[in-house]
């Protein structure tokens, strides 16, 4: 029985990737999924009533992309013009400016969020500027401050952060497996927080998102995305991220996911790599109590919505292995030999 279409491509040059690289006249959908691809006179037989019809007028038709690595949520955030993008400024007046126009234009709120900070400026004297809690106190007084670098391993905190949280000396000397607090000559912190373990600590005293924001975020990078010719892509997200970047990372933006599809909503097809290790910390017990913790949940479409792989991190970055705060990216999962990990 020949199958009707839902939308049909004719006149077109499309591009099938097949182990010829081959192209075809026409394409034909139904409910999402292209059932055939082939000469104008074959896929015209699936037109039916109630088919769109496209003629390309000999245009190209490629495959939509797949992002195989993507925090979708905190990409969103960033995109949105909410929270402050500092991924650019790396000269002093530059990242001055910025900041200081944040600060003013968010003065009612409690909390200020930057993303992709660096940890030196460069001033008009082309000197290097630390940029640690010292730097940014002066900067954001009065509020909670948090800064995430580049590569998202690290977190730069203000006084107010650091004295929310208590991160006192007892807090300094944590297990590799749960990252790194950085100190100064007087063994102070500095602000500068390591890996997902230690930025846990610090998250989980900080506001969090609500739903509706972080659907908004979601859907604000989903059409970013379409509008790129991406239509899925591979988020990591679980109880490991569950404190991280005011909830960005969190299970909840699962559920949110999920909701989302219920209502009709969802834009792209979504993979998630589950975050598993408990509280962000590398290391066999964290990443079994995760999953048995974990909530999965039901009546899951997988064409649209997938958990099928577990996120494990053996190593930290590799962009921060030569950070100012000279945490040089060593193996962070439990253990200190092969044999133990």
């Amino acid at each position: 029985m020949n199958q009707e279409a839902d939308l049909v491509i004719i006149n077109a040059k499309v591009a099938t990737v097949d182990s010829l690289f081959s192209f075809a006249e026409a394409i034909a959908v139904s409910q999402g999924r292209i059932i055939d691809v082939g000469s104008n006179d074959d896929i015209s037989q699936k037109i039916g009533v109630q088919t769109q019809v496209i003629d390309a007028n000999k245009k190209l038709v490629l495959p939509a992309a797949n992002d195989a690595h993507i925090h979708a949520t905190h990409t969103g955030m960033l995109i949105s013009g909410d929270f402050l993008d500092l991924f650019e400024s790396k000269g002093k007046n530059e990242f001055d400016s910025k900041l200081d126009a944040h600060v003013l234009m968010n003065n009612n709120k409690e909390w200020i969020y930057g993303i992709g900070c660096p940890f030196e400026l460069i001033d008009d004297n082309q000197d290097n500027v630390i940029v640690d809690s010292h730097y940014l106190t002066k900067k954001t007084e009065g509020k909670l401050a948090t800064f995430s670098d580049f590569s998202l391993h690290n977190l730069i905190v203000n006084k107010n952060v650091i004295d929310l949280v208590g991160l006192g000396k007892e807090l300094i000397d944590l297990p590799k497996e749960v990252g790194r607090i950085g100190v100064d000559k007087k063994g102070e912190p500095t602000g500068i927080i390591s890996e997902w373990g230690a930025m846990n600590l610090v998250g989980k005293y900080l506001p969090q998102l609500s739903d509706e924001a972080l659907k908004n975020y979601i859907l604000l990078i989903q059409s970013h995305l379409l509008k790129n010719g991406i239509t899925s892509y591979t988020d990591i997200l679980g109880p490991g991220g569950d404190n991280l970047f005011h909830g960005a990372w969190s299970s909840r933006i699962i559920r949110l996911y999920k909701e989302l599809y219920d209502e009709n909503k969802l834009l792209t097809r979504v993979s998630v790599n589950l975050f598993a290790a408990k509280d962000g910390i590398h290391s066999f017990k964290h990443v079994i109590a995760g999953i048995e913790e974990f909530e999965l949940p039901t009546n899951i479409n997988k064409s649209w919505l997938k958990i099928n792989t577990i996120k494990l991190f053996g190593d930290s970055s590799p962009c921060i292995r030569k950070s100012h705060n000279h945490y040089h990216g060593e193996l962070t999962f439990q253990g200190d030999t092969v044999e133990d990990y």
